[in-house]
């Protein structure tokens, strides 16, 4: 598999692992004990809170990849949980003009963004440990630095 391949598919992750969740849980009747209950229902939350304002992000992600040096997707990535924030802004100016409240405006934006955020760093993370182990065991070409070396 190629470098572009690998990330194209990661855009992804945020919504295919919440979905393979509700699938094992709830189509196949596969059950979770405790502790790991409580991490399925957060990729439960992360798919509902988040899934829908994701995709034209991953979509948007999937065709920029294509020509891109893996430190430029690597800066994209590290950006994308911030990029959520621009959807929950939407919605919440479409409810303020709607219902005319703030409260519930300002909630859906600052619940919306801070959870984009808490859940989306763990993604990134989990994407880029996901990329440094397929390039350790040679499923991946070794990575390269990717201007990603901090700088004194």
């Amino acid at each position: 598999m190629s470098v572009h391949t690998f990330y194209r598919l990661a855009a992804w992750f945020p919504l295919v692992l919440p979905t393979l969740t509700v699938v094992l849980h709830h189509g196949l009747g596969y059950r979770v004990e405790e502790p790991l209950a409580r991490k399925a229902v957060h990729l439960l939350l992360m798919m509902f809170v988040g899934g829908v304002p994701y995709v034209p992000i991953a979509l948007v992600a999937t065709f920029w990849i294509g020509g891109r040096s893996e430190g430029e997707i690597k800066r994209a990535a590290l950006l994308a949980p911030l990029f959520m924030i621009v959807p929950y802004a939407l919605v919440s100016m479409y409810l303020l003009a709607r219902s005319g409240s703030r409260e519930m405006s300002m909630a859906v934006f600052l619940g919306g963004s801070f959870l984009s955020v808490v859940l989306g760093y763990p993604c990134v993370a989990l994407v880029f440990a996901c990329r440094h182990a397929l390039g350790a065991i040679g499923l991946l070409p070794a990575l390269d630095s990717g201007g990603l070396t901090l700088r004194a």
